[in-house]
């Protein structure tokens, strides 16, 4: 590998019609095969464009409309979806069970009952002043205290739900972490 990326060539793109593989290809490089795969994409970040935190109320209805857009972009189409879903991933996102660690759902009781300790002793000082005794007893309620086992009893019928196939209802293309580009 050179600078630890995979050795294959990197594919001439069309920006009219994009592909993550030469023209040529048959299949994904074997570095590719029996995994996911990655759309690469230009930074438009520029002295003009950067990164910025917190977004404004305009800028963040526009990030959502971009979204929105990219979305809406993929939906009910079938074709672009199953192109996807056989050239990249079969699911989408990071969230199905597959691509996850199954400790994480072994552990998610203990992980939010480790949260909802933290999060409760740091309300302390919030209750102190008058402020947080709701949250406090939202933290109490059986439904919230028992979350980690409930979240874990459903975890695969979730993420199975979350993951809709290329002709089911819903289906749309996702992306990664998002990140607002602004501009000056």
């Amino acid at each position: 590998a050179r600078g630890g990326l995979a050795r294959d060539p990197p594919p001439a793109t069309d920006v009219r019609a994009p592909s993550p593989f030469p023209a040529t290809a048959t299949a994904p490089p074997p570095s590719l095969q029996r995994k996911g795969g990655h759309i690469l994409l230009q930074s438009l970040s520029t002295p003009s464009r950067f990164q910025s935190s917190p977004l404004t109320p305009r800028q963040s209805l526009s990030c959502l409309r971009s979204l929105a857009e990219f979305h809406a972009a993929s939906l009910g189409n079938a074709p672009l979806l199953t192109l996807a879903s056989r050239r990249l991933s079969p699911a989408g996102g990071s969230y199905h069970l597959r691509f996850r660690n199954p400790e994480e759902v072994r552990r998610i009781e203990e992980s939010w009952e480790g949260f909802r300790r933290r999060f409760w002793e740091g309300m302390d000082d919030i209750v102190k002043q008058g402020r947080g005794r709701d949250w406090k007893r939202l933290l109490e309620k059986e439904g919230v205290a028992n979350l980690g086992r409930r979240m874990r009893d459903m975890a695969e019928w979730v993420s199975d739900r979350l993951t809709p196939g290329a002709e089911e209802e819903g289906a749309v293309l996702v992306h990664g972490d998002f990140k607002a580009m602004v501009s000056e």
